[in-house]
């Protein structure tokens, strides 16, 4: 949905036609190996979240690509928060409900996990909370979203997009909003701050890069494009909607963003017990 979005944006400021190709598959790992093996042309780039940038590289042993080496970052687009969602069978109203139900019967809980960061999310709560749980991992968000709304697991960890269509027909519901305050649409539900929860809390971004190589006047020209087109109106009525903040960094400020986060995903990753598959 936000490449797309980011796809129109560039339209509408440059003229220019974007194309949209979905890679799936892999944590992500198939689409930045494919953009990565692209002729280095302003022709191909790849629009995509923090998990495949900083998670990647710290869970997964066998990556075919290097998030710094083998990209030039153009510009960063949004910020994004995760939240802790219950699925129907679930019958505990607050998330002290939940984590004292689930310290009472170590392991009987289970998280649907689609993806690195999911996963991730899961094992920071549980190891945050102090509680066992039992992962369900899924082949992508999505699915690991119908599964939670059919209930075929208790709760998961996710962004706000993903689950739109859930938590609005009451399919699901959040039980920790994961931002520095609540949401107007859920006043109701706490934060991970305010449930003292701040170790467990997982956000993200979303940025664009050229595979290395790229010529810098094309660098540059794309950078100037994708800056008129993050911060036009439609694409940050888009962001609002899709419960994102827009985060304007460029070039070597991305790269200082992977740098820094990787350090603190590698901690986490070590705190919550997980090695690389």
């Amino acid at each position: 949905m936000l490449a797309r979005s980011v796809g129109k944006a560039m339209t509408a400021v440059a003229g220019v036609k974007v194309i949209v190709e979905n890679k799936l598959g892999a944590e992500g790992a198939i689409a930045m190996a494919a953009v990565k093996a692209a002729p280095p042309d302003g022709y191909t780039m790849v629009v995509t979240s923090s998990s495949q940038w900083i998670i990647n590289p710290v869970l997964i042993s066998s990556l075919a690509y290097d998030p710094i080496a083998d990209f030039i970052p153009l510009s960063s687009i949004s910020r994004v928060s995760v939240h802790l969602f219950a699925g129907p069978s679930v019958p505990f109203k607050t998330v002290k409900e939940f984590i004292a139900a689930a310290r009472a019967n170590p392991g009987k809980y289970t998280f649907a996990t689609g993806t690195s960061a999911t996963r991730l999310g899961a094992e920071m709560f549980a190891a945050a909370s102090s509680i066992k749980v039992l992962n369900v991992p899924y082949k992508a968000n999505p699915n690991a979203a119908l599964a939670l709304a059919g209930g075929e697991v208790d709760m998961m960890v996710a962004d706000a997009a993903g689950m739109g269509t859930f938590y609005k027909s009451g399919r699901v519901r959040p039980l920790l909003w994961g931002s520095s305050k609540r949401s107007a649409d859920f006043p109701n539900v706490p934060t991970f701050q305010e449930e003292g929860l701040v170790d467990a809390e997982v956000a993200g971004w979303y940025a664009a890069a050229f595979p290395a190589g790229t010529p810098p006047v094309i660098v540059e020209t794309m950078r100037d494009i994708l800056r008129r087109a993050t911060r036009s109106k439609a694409l940050l009525d888009t962001l609002h909607g899709l419960y994102m903040e827009p985060l304007h960094l460029a070039g070597d400020e991305v790269n200082g963003l992977i740098r820094s986060d990787m350090d603190k995903m590698t901690k986490a990753v070590r705190a919550a017990g997980l090695r690389p598959q």
